[in-house]
C-alpha cells in the first residue's frame, strides 16, 4: 500500500458584500465579492444583480454591512493505493477496499480483520 495523497487542511477564502433588512435583523442580501468589495460577476446571476441595484439605490430598506469574511476550512482526506491497486479515500476510522476487502485506518495502517478483535471494548 502507498499513500498517494496526504491529508491536508484547505482554506477557502470567500467574501460577500452584505446588506441587512432594517426591519428584520439577521436577514437580507449578500453578494460574492473580493476582499476589497468588488463584485464577482461570474458568481452573480442577473436576479441577484437586480437585487444589488435595489439595495444600492434605496429601493430596498436595507442597512449596508460592508464586506463580510465568509472564509472557511475543511480537511481533504488522505488517499491510499491498496496493494490490489484500488484507490481508497481515508475518511473513516475503518476504510475498506472495495476490491479486496482489506481495511485501513485514517493514517493508512492496515487493520486486523474484525473477527480478530475483542467484542468487549
Amino acid at each position: 500500500m502507498t499513500i498517494v495523497r496526504k491529508s491536508k487542511i484547505v482554506l477557502v477564502k470567500k467574501y460577500s458584500l452584505s446588506f441587512e433588512w432594517s426591519h428584520q435583523p439577521g436577514s437580507g442580501f449578500s453578494f460574492a465579492c473580493t476582499k476589497k468589495g468588488n463584485l464577482i460577476l461570474s458568481e452573480t446571476p442577473i436576479p441577484a444583480l437586480e437585487n444589488l441595484l435595489k439595495c444600492l439605490n434605496g429601493e430596498y430598506d436595507v442597512i449596508p454591512q460592508g464586506v463580510i469574511n465568509c472564509s472557511y476550512t475543511y480537511v481533504e482526506s488522505a488517499q491510499l493505493q491498496c496493494d490490489c491497486g484500488e484507490l481508497i479515500d481515508l475518511v473513516n476510522f475503518r476504510n475498506t477496499c472495495s476490491e479486496c476487502a482489506l481495511e485501513y485506518n485514517m493514517s493508512g495502517q492496515l487493520l486486523a480483520p474484525l473477527c480478530h478483535c475483542e467484542e468487549d471494548w
